[in-house]
């Protein structure tokens, strides 16, 4: 069984070489890494070269975007299932790959999408939170918004010979449409026991406004395939994004992510925003 890693990248000098340091531990064997660059200007080329010793194709030309980039791996990788790594991400350890692997091999051919949890970090590399819940309860909420981490996420390349590829169009969701072609209509299989990836918090998605655009993504996703009508999750994931952006600009960005942070402490949840800022 042979796992392509596909690693789309543009400018992403600062956090590249960690994440290719990273693949190259696992102790996984029967690996393939692709690394699709967009163009970079800020010497992320230069790191890409100086591993392709190690790498089975890279390519480097314009794009449109990420998931042009994702589309470009995905027709030259070989391997039986396809991961996708963000050049800003890492592996969570070094066994990842070895963890996950009986439960790639195993699955049945009726399962095409298996996924782990995923570390948010904080500015410090600390973890912040593990993303992705048991397969029942993400089912019910894939509906509204995107509820699967994309970077504890492995493709069995069976859904782009069956499904096609990712749209291309879309800047920041189309991870969650292509999933919706897949899971409106059958399962996928959680591993609660992996953590696979580690994320940086801090992108564009993570803050008000680019989770209000990010919301809006997924709902043209979701009419896409037939949801005319927006859940009540989704309704509330908006006004929640919308009450957060107006609370930043009323109070600040660093008392509105305290204030976020006390009510989280109430349900007993641990600080986020405070630590993402």
């Amino acid at each position: 069984m042979l796992i392509s890693i596909v690693i789309p990248v543009f400018n992403a000098h600062s956090t590249l070489k960690a994440c290719l340091e990273s693949v190259l531990r696992q102790t996984f064997q029967d690996r393939e890494v692709i690394v699709v660059d967009g163009g970079s200007t800020d010497g992320s080329v230069d790191i890409i070269r100086s591993f392709s010793p190690f790498l089975a194709s890279w390519i480097s030309e314009p794009d449109s975007g990420i998931y042009d980039a994702a589309n470009k791996g995905m027709r030259l990788a070989r391997g039986n299932w396809i991961y996708f790594l963000g050049a800003d991400d890492l592996f969570f350890n070094d066994t990842a790959l070895e963890r996950m692997a009986p439960h790639l091999r195993s699955a049945s051919a009726s399962v095409r999408v298996l996924y782990g949890r995923v570390a948010m970090l904080d500015k410090g590399g600390e973890v912040l939170t593990l993303m992705g819940n048991p397969w029942h309860e993400s089912r019910r909420r894939l509906l509204s918004y995107m509820c699967i981490p994309h970077q504890g996420t492995f493709h069995h390349r069976s859904l782009f010979q069956e499904l096609g590829e990712f749209d291309p169009t879309y800047r920041a969701g189309g991870d969650y449409e292509f999933l919706l072609r897949e899971l409106m209509n059958r399962d996928a299989v959680f591993t609660s026991e992996i953590t696979v990836a580690a994320c940086r918090t801090g992108g564009r998605s993570g803050q008000a406004a680019g989770y209000i655009k990010l919301l809006r993504e997924w709902r043209r996703a979701q009419r896409h395939h037939g949801l005319v009508f927006p859940t009540m999750r989704w309704r509330v994931a908006l006004w929640g994004a919308f009450f957060q952006r107006f609370l930043y600009f009323v109070l600040g960005q660093k008392a509105g992510a305290r204030l976020f942070d006390f009510v989280r402490r109430i349900f007993g949840k641990s600080p986020y925003w405070s630590r993402i800022q």
